[in-house]
């Protein structure tokens, strides 16, 4: 958990509080508060800063009493609005911001300008969340087979041609299941995701699931508040190989285990390899998630494919353009990238739902993580074994947290919790040792 002494931001929040262009009396001035990475004191008024599903600003008031869901994330209870103006008066007064006007012209504007127009800059890119356009279709291999961008242009014409049939199959069979996507302004798509509705859980309950978002350009925020207005379900996280499914409100469903009811047997010539319904039970007519029902087709296998192809996405590849995991399991190499790492210590492969993080950002297995590194107590930063403190409760602190919270003894050089500090001629003491001092004090008068 972070050091709630100092001012706490959303990460989603944070990468709105950048820098940004505005105008003022038709002049341009370059605005960027150095946030990111500084210790900002907690402001007096409260703390744990994010936006809301109707994009208003939130704090805790009392930030001891910010509590947290098992995945970490903030719960609701005892949130509060707050005046963007607010938390960004505050930054301006307590950070470095960084000010270029970037055009000439007679006269400065006022600080009272500037600050009114970082506001408003910020109000606009928050409500940038709620201005995605995410679409929706029924022809799912016709957005397969539009120009895509990023690690989506794996998704090849040629091989999802094939698939033209499969989701009307899919329908024929009484499942429902459409496209949402987002376009740019070429027409091109820059995400995709599955819907899936009425999708059964183990406790009786019929949902509608919103599945692996394959996001280009960070539209996964974008996605949540779509599903969130939208009272749909997520992933999780965003990988083919987790099925754990969130409510609006951040709260994992109980099991993993869901299914579609079909109508008829589904009988599919080709397939595409399916993230998270992949399980066909014709005996029982049931689509799933769940490797333990029985199932007559797993599409999860490229057997049924005559080419080299994808086991993540499903598209053609040559053998210069594969990639095999330790399993053989072949890749393209934009979703071996998104799914795998290699240790940069030992070299070996696994998956990122495992990787842990070095000093540097570097990924590394877990094995190699706990031979060289730890996580403060306080903060959660990574710290290197040969750099780390620990407390007299076992704890282990980063060298800025542990000074925060403890000081050493003068004189006996104990531990000594910060609210217990006692100060003599400028350096600090335990509660014996500076009774000795007054005591020495006393007795050389």
């Amino acid at each position: 958990m972070k050091n709630q002494n100092y001012l706490i931001i959303s990460e989603r929040l944070l990468s709105k509080l950048t820098k940004k262009s505005v105008k003022i009396n038709d002049y341009r001035y370059n605005i960027k508060p150095l946030i990111k990475g500084k210790k900002i004191k907690v402001p007096y008024f409260g703390n744990f800063f994010d936006f809301n599903n109707n994009l208003k600003l939130t704090y805790h008031p009392k930030p001891k009493n910010q509590q947290f869901n098992d995945s970490g994330k903030w719960k609701k209870e005892g949130r509060q609005e707050i005046k963007p103006g607010k938390l960004i008066k505050y930054i301006f007064d307590n950070c470095t911001v960084e000010i270029e006007k970037t055009s000439e012209g007679a006269g400065e504007a006022t600080r009272e300008q500037i600050v009114n127009a970082y506001i408003e800059s910020v109000n606009l890119s928050i409500k940038d969340i709620e201005g995605v356009q995410i679409l929706e279709s029924k022809d799912i291999a016709k957005i397969y087979t539009m120009e895509s961008s990023g690690f989506l242009s794996c998704m090849k014409r040629k091989s999802y041609e094939k698939f033209v049939e499969f989701y009307e199959n899919l329908r024929n069979c009484g499942v429902d299941v459409s496209i949402l996507y987002t376009l740019d302004n070429y027409n091109i798509v820059t995400s995709r995701a599955l819907l899936w509705r009425g999708v059964c859980t183990t406790g009786g309950e019929k949902i509608n699931v919103i599945d692996r978002v394959y996001n280009d350009n960070n539209f996964l925020e974008a996605y949540k508040f779509f599903a969130e207005k939208n009272n749909y379900y997520f992933k999780k996280y965003q990988t083919f190989s987790d099925f754990q499914i969130l409510n609006s409100d951040d709260k994992e469903l109980s099991g993993n285990d869901y299914f579609i009811d079909l109508q008829d047997k589904f009988l599919p010539s080709n397939s595409p390899y399916m993230d998270t319904f992949f399980n066909v039970d014709n005996k029982n007519l049931t689509l799933s998630n769940n490797y333990c029902r029985s199932y007559d087709l797993s599409m999860r296998s490229t057997e049924q494919m005559n080419e080299l192809t994808c086991i993540c996405c499903g598209c053609e590849l040559s053998e210069d353009d594969s990639v095999y995991n330790e399993d053989g399991e072949c890749y393209c190499y934009g979703c071996y990238n998104e799914n795998y790492f290699t240790c940069a210590y030992c070299g070996c492969e696994g998956s990122l739902n495992y990787a842990q993080e070095d000093v540097h950002g570097d990924y590394c297995c877990e094995h190699c993580f706990d031979k060289r590194f730890v996580k403060c107590y306080e903060c959660g930063d990574v710290v290197s074994k040969d750099k780390y403190i620990t407390d007299n409760y076992g704890d282990v602190f980063c060298e800025s947290c542990y000074y925060d919270k403890y000081k050493r003894c003068e004189c006996c050089d104990c531990e000594i919790e910060i609210d217990d500090v006692n100060v003599f001629e400028g350096c600090y003491y335990c509660e014996n040792c500076y009774n000795e001092k007054l005591n020495e004090m006393e007795a050389s008068v």
